[in-house]
């Protein structure tokens, strides 16, 4: 960066740059330069979300991160039937919110093991990943969806609401837990 200057004329800050993102990367400094340099092992210039879905057998839940990976928002739900239609409202999603990585919530037993529930979430992530070229990755759910109703009912929201947000709720509380644990920039 040089400063430029004529007699008479303000200073003024210049950069030698051929694109918005090298000039955004300079005012943005080091934060934005790790984040447009791949983040979470991708290529792209650009900072890119993560999406959570919190599986169900009739709705999914789903959320998405801010660009920065510091802040969960709970998106939407999307019904489990018929399967095409959550997979093409997912293609959506990945697109529209530029998503660099699928989190999966695994659910577990309190004893950390595994049942029928994480079978079939297994299926499901083995289905996605042939439909969706974004990388997957599971993460432990337990006890998110309980921790999202006491948060619907600590809010006052009413009981036929809390049916409606229940998933996304928990799928946001899902990636946040995700989120609290990625390195800060």
């Amino acid at each position: 960066m040089s400063v430029k200057t004529q007699i008479g004329a303000p200073r003024c800050l210049c950069w030698n740059v051929s694109t918005p993102l090298q000039a955004a990367s300079q005012l943005a400094g080091p934060p934005f330069l790790q984040l447009a340099s791949g983040g979470l092992g991708g290529s792209n210039l650009l900072p890119m979300r993560i999406l959570a879905i919190d599986h169900g057998t009739k709705r999914m839940g789903i959320a998405v991160s801010d660009e920065l990976k510091m802040i969960a928002h709970p998106l939407e739900f999307i019904p489990a039937d018929p399967f095409a239609g959550f997979l093409a409202r997912l293609k959506t999603l990945l697109q529209e919110k530029e998503v660099e990585l699928i989190l999966v919530g695994m659910p577990r037993n309190m004893d950390g093991s595994y049942g029928e529930a994480a079978i079939k979430v297994r299926e499901f992530v083995n289905t996605i990943r042939e439909a969706v070229t974004v990388p997957i990755r599971t993460w432990d759910e337990r006890l998110t969806s309980a921790q999202a109703n006491r948060l619907l009912i600590q809010t006052n929201v009413r009981r036929g609401d809390r049916k409606a947000r229940v998933d996304k709720t928990a799928a946001a509380i899902l990636l946040q837990s995700f989120l609290d644990g990625l390195p800060s920039s």
